[in-house]
C-alpha cells in the first residue's frame, strides 16, 4: 500500500541531484537487482492466479470421502425390510430438495405464492365475514342494553299512577277532581258553634276532636256529580284526618278513589296536584279548587272556587252544577272551560 506521505514527494528535492558517482552506481545496482526480483514475483503470482481449478467428477467407482458418507448416511433410513429409502437432502441455502422421482419437476414459485395468496384470500374473506357478524352481534346486543337500561331509567323516573283502571260502566264518564278543605268543607280544632259533626283523630300519640262544617249544597252537589262523573277526592291533607272525615261525608259513597298529601308533589313549598299522574286523559279532567296553587301544572283543567269558610249564603256549589252539564259532553273540557268562564269565577275574583 502506497504511503500517503510519499504521494505528497512525488517531485524529487533538487539539491538532491549533485550525489557522487558511488552513490549513483550502487543505486543502479541496487535498481537492477530490485527489477529482475520484480520480474520473477510478477511472473509467479500471473501463474498462481490463471491456474484452473480441477473439476470434480461424480464417479460411482471412486471412493466416496468421509463427508459424503455421512450425507449418504444423513439421506437414507432403512425400513425394517432392509430397504432404504432416501430422504430429502439440505443444502447450504437452507432450501429443502425433494428426491422423490414422481415429483423431480419443481414448480415455479410463482404458482405457489398466487395459490397460497388464493387460498389467504378464501381464508380472510369468512373471517371478515365473521368479524361483521360478530360486530354487528355486539352492536345488537349494546343496543338492546342500552335500551333495556333506558326502559328502566323511564319506568324508574316515571310516577305511578294515582287511580285504578276505569270501571266497564264508567269508561265513557270525565273525571271531577275535587279539593276537601275550603272547598266541600271548613275543619278546625277550635270548638265550632252549630257544627255538622265532629271528628277524633290521634296525633303524636293524643286524641284531637276535629269540628267540621259543610258547604251548603254539598250533600246535593256530591249526589249530582256522583251520577254524571268520575269523582275523585284529592286533597294535600293527612289520610287520618281526611279519611274518617270522608266517611262521614260521603254517605252516598259516589267517592271513587281519594287521595292524600302523599300522592302530592311538593314544588317550591306547595302541594301540587299534578292531574297527568292521575292515569286519565287530560281533556277528560276537571279539578275544582280553591287554590290556585294545587292546579298550577294544569290551569286549563281547573275550575277556581272560592274559599268557604262558615258563609251560610255561599252557592257556588249550586251554580257549578249547570257549568258541569255543560261540559259533559265536549271532546276536550280545555278549550271549553277557556272559552266560557265557569260563574264562580268572579266570586274568586272578588
Amino acid at each position: 500500500m502506497t504511503d500517503i506521505s510519499s504521494m505528497m514527494t512525488q517531485v524529487q528535492n533538487p539539491n538532491e541531484v549533485d550525489d557522487d558517482k558511488d552513490k549513483i552506481e550502487v543505486h543502479e545496482s541496487k535498481g537492477c537487482l530490485e527489477s529482475l526480483f520484480c520480474c520473477f514475483s510478477s511472473c509467479f503470482s500471473w501463474c498462481c492466479c490463471n491456474r484452473k481449478p480441477v473439476a470434480k467428477t461424480n464417479d460411482n467407482n471412486s471412493t466416496p470421502t468421509s463427508t459424503q458418507q455421512v450425507e449418504r448416511k444423513n439421506q437414507e433410513t432403512t425400513t425394517g425390510n432392509g430397504n432404504k429409502v432416501n430422504q430429502p437432502s439440505v443444502p447450504e441455502n437452507g432450501r429443502r430438495v425433494s428426491t422423490d422421482n414422481t415429483n423431480s419437476t419443481p414448480t415455479p414459485n410463482n404458482n405457489n405464492n398466487s395459490s397460497s395468496s388464493n387460498q389467504k384470500d378464501v381464508q380472510v374473506q369468512p373471517n371478515q365475514q365473521h368479524r361483521d357478524s360478530v360486530s354487528q352481534n355486539n352492536n345488537n346486543n349494546n343496543n338492546g342494553d342500552v335500551q333495556q337500561v333506558q326502559d328502566v331509567v323511564q319506568a324508574e323516573n316515571k310516577p305511578p299512577i294515582l287511580l285504578p283502571p276505569f270501571e266497564a260502566s264508567e269508561k265513557h264518564k270525565k273525571t271531577l277532581v275535587l279539593d276537601l278543605d275550603e272547598t266541600l268543607v271548613h275543619s278546625s280544632f277550635k270548638p265550632i258553634p252549630n257544627a255538622d259533626f265532629v271528628i277524633s283523630i290521634e296525633l303524636e300519640g293524643v286524641i284531637h276532636r276535629v269540628y267540621v262544617l259543610k258547604r251548603p249544597g254539598v250533600d246535593n252537589f256530591l249526589r249530582v256529580v256522583g251520577a254524571k262523573f268520575e269523582v275523585i277526592v284529592f286533597t294535600a291533607s293527612l289520610a287520618k284526618y281526611a279519611d274518617p272525615l270522608l266517611d262521614i261525608l260521603d254517605r252516598g259513597k259516589v267517592i271513587k278513589t281519594r287521595l292524600f298529601r302523599e300522592a302530592c308533589v311538593h314544588h317550591y313549598g306547595n302541594y301540587v296536584k299534578d292531574l297527568s299522574h292521575l292515569g286519565r286523559k287530560l281533556e277528560s279532567t276537571i279539578i275544582i279548587d280553591n287554590s290556585p296553587f294545587s292546579y298550577m301544572f294544569q290551569p286549563d283543567n281547573a275550575i277556581p272556587i272560592s274559599s268557604w269558610f262558615n258563609d251560610k249564603n255561599d252557592r257556588q256549589l249550586y251554580d257549578l252544577l249547570p257549568y258541569l252539564d255543560s261540559i259533559l259532553q265536549v271532546d276536550d273540557v280545555c278549550t271549553v272551560l277557556q272559552r266560557r268562564k265557569p260563574p264562580t269565577m268572579n266570586a274568586t275574583m272578588n
